[in-house]
């Protein structure tokens, strides 16, 4: 019965420490002291270019999501997204809740999306879902199980001749990107965002994007 009874509140002081963690993890994100991960920038600006839908799917809380997003990638680019958060959903990562009510509500083709995640967690939700995915190893979770993963690197690359560009994403699901910006892109792009972890470089750094997240890419129809 001793278990039993001190369950609540261990959980309790999971949720105070996680509520915590958070709150330290913004101040030092609008301190400006954690970067976005390689590549997650281009990649956005490609995708907007491209006219393709991007979203943020993470299992954080949906003010601590936006106000990465913002700070990190600024105002005009946080504009372009969606952002489903996992204070949103009964059920969070490993579960496809975030991503399946983001296809909902973005009126997406899930054979048309796909996922950008750094961690086998994140993986498990986006396969649950229906939704190809790549992931973008940290050093946090690289002895992870990716099974499943439509493709696994490092990290996105700030050099597109080297780096995955938004061609390789749309290649994933059988699509090209369109040469202008004009009419409907042939796919829509969310891209997911794992808890909040800062890339730092130390021997595990490393970072959604978003961003990062956790960020996720999928593009419409």
């Amino acid at each position: 019965w001793p278990s039993n009874v001190l369950r609540p509140m261990r959980q309790d002081k999971v949720k105070e420490l996680h509520l915590r963690k958070t709150d330290i993890f913004m101040d030092m994100i609008n301190q400006k002291k954690i970067p976005l991960r390689p590549g997650v920038l281009r990649v956005i600006d490609e995708a907007i270019a491209a006219g393709v839908k991007l979203a943020v799917c993470s299992t954080s809380n949906e003010k601590a999501v936006q106000n990465l997003v913002y700070t990190l990638m600024g105002a005009e680019r946080a504009a372009k997204f969606k952002f489903f958060a996992g204070d949103m959903v009964k059920n969070k990562k490993p579960a496809p809740d975030v991503y399946l009510m983001a296809v909902d509500q973005m009126g997406l083709d899930k054979s048309r999306c796909v996922v950008v995640e750094d961690s086998g967690i994140g993986l498990k939700s986006a396969i649950a879902a229906g939704i190809k995915c790549i992931v973008t190893k940290s050093s946090y979770t690289a002895g992870e199980d990716f099974t499943g993963a439509a493709m696994i690197v490092d990290e996105l690359g700030d050099d597109p001749a080297t780096g995955v560009t938004l061609e390789t994403l749309a290649g994933l699901i059988g699509g090209e990107v369109p040469a202008t910006a004009g009419g409907a892109p042939p796919v829509a792009a969310v891209a997911a965002m794992n808890n909040p972890t800062p890339p730092f470089p130390t021997p595990a750094p490393p970072a959604p994007v978003a961003p990062p997240a956790s960020k996720a890419q999928n593009k419409s129809q």
